[in-house]
C-alpha cells in the first residue's frame, strides 16, 4: 500500500518515558506507536520522538510504501520544528543529526504542514498499536543492496552531491530512487594506481575508515567507506572523467 499524505501527531503517553506517536495514512489507515525510552530529551522531548516515529512507519515498518521516497508525498507534523529541522531551517542544531536519514530518503520533499490540534489522533488509539523501546540514538540511514557490498548506508552528502553532478536537473524528489538504483547497479571496483588512491583516500576517508571505489557501466563512481564495526557507508557520487 502506497499513502500520498502521511499524517503524525506526538504525545505524551501514560507514566514515565512513554510517548505516542499516531500515524494517518490517506486518512483511512490509523495507527499508533507507544514509544518507552530511558533517555531525558529535556524540553524538546517531542520534537526528537516524533522525528523517531515518522523514521519508524515510513523506514522501519514501511507503512507507506516500500521504498518510499518524496515523490507524491505530503508529509504532515504536529511539531513545527519538524518542518523547519526537514527544511534546513531550524536553530535547534542538536536535533538536526536525528533528521539525517529522513532528509536522505525523503529528499526533495516540499509538502510539509504542520497542523497542532489532531482530532484524528484520538481515533488512532483503537487502531493497530505497536510499543518500541528506544535507546534514544539518531536513526541510521536508508541501506541499499549493493552486488559487491552488500546492504550499504546511503548518506544525505551522497544524494547532495549527484544532484549537483546532474546539475539539479529533474525532479528532486526522485533523486534518492535514482542514487539507489545507480548503487545497485554499481558491480565494478575499480582498480587505480597507488598515486590515485592515495589522493582519493586523502580526500574522502577518515583516518579510521576503509574506502572502496564502484563503477557503473554509464560512468558513475561511487566512493564507499567501511568505518571499523559499522556497515558500509556511501559517501559521495561523481561521473568519471574520461
Amino acid at each position: 500500500m502506497t499513502y500520498k499524505v502521511v499524517k503524525f501527531h506526538t504525545s505524551k503517553g501514560p507514566g514515565e518515558g512513554c510517548y505516542e506517536v499516531a500515524f494517518s495514512g490517506d486518512d483511512r489507515c490509523l495507527q499508533k506507536l507507544e514509544v518507552h525510552s530511558a533517555v531525558d530529551f529535556g524540553g524538546d522531548a517531542l520534537d526528537y520522538v516524533e522525528l523517531f516515529g515518522i523514521w519508524y512507519f515510513l523506514m522501519s515498518i514501511e507503512i507507506a510504501g516500500q521504498g518510499r521516497s518524496a515523490k507524491n508525498l505530503k508529509l504532515v507534523v504536529s511539531r513545527g520544528a519538524i518542518k523547519r529541522l526537514l527544511r534546513e531551517s531550524s536553530s535547534k542544531a542538536h536535533l538536526f543529526s536525528f533528521t539525517n536519514a529522513l532528509r536522505t530518503q525523503l529528499f526533495g520533499l516540499k509538502d510539509i504542514e504542520v497542523e497542532k490540534a489532531c482530532a484524528w489522533a484520538a481515533s488512532a488509539s483503537v487502531g493497530a498499536s505497536a510499543c518500541v523501546r528506544w535507546d534514544g540514538l539518531p536513526p541510521d540511514y536508508p541501506e541499499i543492496e549493493n552486488p559487491v557490498l552488500g546492504r550499504v548506508r546511503v548518506t544525505h552528502h551522497a544524494v547532495e552531491r549527484y544532484y549537483d553532478a546532474t546539475n539539479r536537473a529533474g525532479r528532486a524528489d526522485q533523486i534518492f530512487q535514482r542514487v539507489c538504483r545507480i548503487l545497485r547497479e554499481a558491480d565494478q571496483e575499480a582498480r587505480l594506481p597507488a598515486h590515485v588512491l592515495q589522493h582519493k583516500n586523502r580526500t574522502y576517508a577518515h583516518a579510521n575508515d576503509a574506502a572502496r571505489y564502484l563503477n557503473t557501466q554509464s560512468g558513475w563512481q561511487m566512493v564507499i567507506l567501511s568505518p571499523a564495526n559499522e556497515k558500509p557507508l556511501l559517501a559521495t557520487v561523481y561521473q568519471r572523467n574520461g
